[in-house]
């Protein structure tokens, strides 16, 4: 009997069990082959197996955009049991609160779809951390070849220790990329002779990457048609031997243990060669923040990869720069432009109004209410009369005062359109709620968008109510804000694709006078249309659609030069009277952004009719500031003599192996601030120079010796000579090839607590005559 009782006992504690699902299991895997950067993009790859029941429902992922911006992606699922599917998502870095909380999720299953399901619990996540760099570490891949990465080794020991890795990555690895944000761990990526087992969706990931900043190494054999515009050689018939000797002398005395077979080549327009005796080793072409660079010689010779100076020569190659910190757009628009969109009219008040309101209440309410009382003798409704009174006059100002917040929500949007083969808006949408509950916005597919928070605690607080999330619906994303006060401000910030029309340029320099045409084909009128070029900016006044505008104005320099701000950026709190001022140079300031790549002057325009953003699902009243941005280029026709000054090289700063790090405080003043070290530095003639026939007359450098000491490169003797701190030589085709000008400075200790201005450079000249 004992023994019944007891196996009734075990039977009933198993039933509970029998009837327990097992759980789903999420994991997730951060970065590229499990390895990132800090605060870079990040690839996350989510992998849920499912239990033993179906599941059909919503996963919704709510790691930040950065400190300010988050908003929940919602991915539809749909899982037959056990079954196990990954999915992929990109951040703008890996999130913070996991450096704090490793295991802190930031995943959520919903039953059914989020709008009416309900939280899902029977899951659980599991983080994996990744292998995380510095920032500021240099991450070199090699592709399928472990030679060059043995070769490139050295760079290690140049870089004082742990600022440079070197990895050898598969070709079957390189295939498995899908975005150009897989690689943002890698900041040089040689590439030989395997290009052609990419795909094309593969290459053009590679010119993405080359855009947001990479550098790609490829040599002679290299025959991707992807890469052709972006070549920097035309090789031609015939090879060359580089002696040791060279390559020595060029790559600063290193050793060689065999000469190099070269082939012959051309340099491709505006690419920037290597060369030694007139002969080309390599060239580099700049490809948005990125490069293109390609070699004239095998990077897979067997003798050569055995040579010490092997590492040292591709180091002459590339830019082991970076700046301070890095900037995306959406860090842009959230720092400079939310500050300013959030402040909407409805808030401003005149004190004078609201002190003649009271005078008037207490008149109306003292002597006139008792002299009327008086007269009548009903000096006893008094008691009533003042209580009414004061109830309808105060619910009277208050629907004066608040009627535009009552009667529907307001948007206030800014936005900057960059104008080009594909256009893109970068823009900020500030709403006003005129009730509590819940507001959604159409966008598409293609726009990115994110809610912006003041609070960082309030930013994440998804599991309190009150958040945001997108999701996908026919062919259009949907932003849902959930659960907004009354009366309050939220601000989305994005950026995407958009159609629109353009300026159609004809414009021509004539030594200092742009003559020509503009023409608006955008559909809708323009107002205050400006060139901009350089600090200058040239009123053309108001531009209606169709209309063709004749142009002949002065500008300040011989040359168009590339836009930037004439002012400091104040971040001054905006007033009522200064308002419109801070929101014109904030939306130029984001513009200037957008054209850091092109290095060219702009058209710009206001455009207040057009379409921009994301939409609201219900009425509300809006109001847009648009700021057009065109570049342009305008072919040169120059008779007089030419001056050409700092603002109008095309400068870059390499610091030498990591001698150190450069920001640029104030972009529009040439302001610096560097570390102590020594940087390669290169001036690079005007675009509009690069194809014309010059007689230099002279060139003039002046440096504050206390602060650098500076060395040019002589074209002639293949070497850097020291200069003094006011160097002037009438020899300048002894210093000037392939349109560039080389120095080297070495920044003093101790010296860059304070910004230094840049070294004033001035070369002068005349286009030679026909």
């Amino acid at each position: 009997m004992k023994k019944l009782i007891a196996c009734f006992i075990v039977l009933l504690c198993m039933i509970p069990s029998m009837y327990v699902s097992a759980e789903m299991l999420i994991t997730t895997e951060y970065g590229f082959m499990g390895q990132g950067k800090e605060d870079v993009p990040i690839a996350v790859t989510i992998t849920i197996e499912n239990d033993d029941q179906p599941f059909e429902g919503d996963l919704v992922t709510t790691y930040p955009n950065n400190y300010t911006l988050q908003t929940a992606q919602v991915i539809p699922l749909k899982l037959d049991a056990n079954e196990k599917v990954t999915k992929k998502i990109y951040l703008n870095n890996y999130p913070y609160e996991l450096y704090e909380n490793p295991e802190k999720p930031f995943l959520y299953l919903y039953e059914g779809e989020i709008e009416k399901g309900k939280q899902y619990s029977n899951y659980r996540v599991e983080n994996s951390k990744p292998h995380l760099y510095s920032y500021h570490t240099h991450f070199v891949g090699v592709i399928n070849q472990e030679g060059v990465v043995n070769a490139l080794l050295p760079f290690r020991s140049m870089g004082g220790g742990s600022l440079v890795e070197v990895k050898n990555y598969t070709i079957d690895e390189l295939t498995n990329i899908s975005d150009a944000r897989d690689l943002s761990l890698i900041d040089i990526i040689v590439l030989p002779t395997t290009s052609n087992r990419l795909n094309d969706q593969q290459l053009k990931i590679l010119v993405d990457w080359m855009n947001d900043g990479g550098q790609l190494i490829v040599d002679e054999e290299l025959s991707a048609k992807m890469f052709n515009d972006f070549a920097a050689l035309q090789f031609v018939e015939g090879n060359s031997i580089v002696s040791s000797v060279q390559l020595q002398q060029f790559s600063n005395e290193y050793t060689f243990d065999d000469t190099i077979t070269v082939r012959n080549s051309r340099l491709h327009a505006n690419a920037q060669s290597y060369s030694v005796d007139d002969l080309i080793l390599a060239a580099k072409q700049k490809v948005g923040k990125g490069a293109f660079i390609q070699t004239a010689f095998s990077l897979t010779d067997p003798s050569f990869m055995q040579s010490e100076g092997y590492s040292r020569l591709l180091a002459q190659f590339v830019d082991f720069d970076m700046p301070m910190y890095p900037t995306t757009a959406l860090n842009e628009l959230t720092n400079t432009l939310v500050p300013v969109n959030e402040l909407f009219p409805t808030f401003e008040f005149s004190l004078w109004k609201i002190i003649t309101v009271f005078i008037l209440y207490i008149l109306l309410i003292s002597p006139v209410l008792y002299i009327v009382l008086k007269k009548k003798d009903k000096r006893e409704y008094a008691w009533w009369l003042i209580p009414v009174i004061s109830i309808v006059f105060s619910i009277t100002l208050f629907l004066i005062g608040a009627k535009d917040r009552i009667a529907q929500p307001q948007i206030q949007q800014s936005a900057v359109i960059k104008v080009g083969e594909e256009s893109q808006q970068y823009f900020v949408q500030s709403l006003l709620s005129n009730r509590n509950g819940d507001y959604q916005f159409d966008l598409s597919q293609e726009m990115d968008v994110f809610v912006y928070g003041n609070d960082r605690v309030e930013l994440k607080d998804f599991e309190k109510g009150r958040f945001s999330y997108i999701t996908n619906k026919e062919n259009m994303k949907k932003l849902t804000l959930k659960n907004v006060p009354y009366w309050d401000v939220e601000s989305i910030v994005g950026q995407g694709p958009i159609e629109i029309g353009k300026f159609k340029v004809d414009l021509v320099n004539e030594s200092g006078y742009l003559a020509g045409t503009i023409r608006n084909e955008f559909g809708v009128d323009m107002q205050n249309v400006e060139i901009w070029t350089g600090r200058q900016l040239i009123e053309l006044g108001s531009i209606k659609d169709g209309e063709v505008r004749e142009v002949r104005e002065k500008i300040n320099t011989t040359l168009l030069l590339p836009a930037v701000l004439s002012n400091g950026l104040s971040y001054e709190t905006p007033t009522p009277s200064t308002i419109e001022k801070q929101r014109k140079e904030r939306l130029l300031a984001m513009a200037q952004m957008v054209l850091e790549n092109n290095q060219s002057p702009a058209i710009i325009a206001k455009a207040n009719g057009l379409d921009v953003g994301a939409k609201l699902t219900r009425d509300a009243f809006v109001t847009t500031d648009v700021l057009i941005v065109q570049p342009f280029t305008a072919p040169a026709h120059l008779t007089e003599a030419l001056l050409i000054e700092n603002e109008a090289f095309y400068t870059t700063f390499t610091s030498e192996m990591y001698g150190g790090m450069k920001e640029q405080l104030s972009p529009n003043l040439g302001d610096w601030y560097f570390d102590p070290g020594e940087y390669n530095v290169t001036y690079r003639l005007p675009q509009q120079l690069i194809n014309e026939e010059v007689n230099w007359e002279s060139l003039q450098y002046v440096v504050d010796s206390r602060v650098i000491n500076p060395q040019i490169y002589n074209q002639q003797l293949q070497q850097f000579e020291s200069i003094s701190n006011e160097f002037k030589t009438n020899n300048v085709k002894d210093y000037i090839a392939h349109n560039e000008i080389h120095f080297k400075w070495t920044v003093l200790e101790g010296i860059y607590e304070n910004p230094k201005a840049l070294p004033k450079i001035q070369l002068k000249g005349a286009v030679a005559s026909d």
